[in-house]
């Protein structure tokens, strides 16, 4: 598989998936926090890599935030 095919799934995934820092920042907790809701099942997420990138579905985390009554600030992703 090429860069380019590998750059065009990330961004296929990034608009279906999310990432552990944006997750981190809807919660307001910790990156590591988030892995280990990812490792317990909290939400449906893929691991990409060794080191335990995830990538958390954006369908089961807004089910997540439901069965929990949280609301998140979706804006805060795209302040810089």
């Amino acid at each position: 598989m090429t860069t380019t095919e590998i750059n065009a799934i990330i961004e296929l995934m990034a608009k279906k998936y999310l990432t552990t820092g944006e997750v981190s920042k809807l919660l307001e907790i910790s990156k590591q926090w988030v892995s280990t809701l990812c490792r317990d099942g909290a939400f449906e997420s893929y691991r990409l890599s060794q080191g335990g990138w995830h990538r958390i579905s954006r369908k089961s985390f807004e089910e997540y935030l439901e069965l929990h009554s949280i609301d998140v600030d979706w804006g805060i992703l795209n302040d810089k």
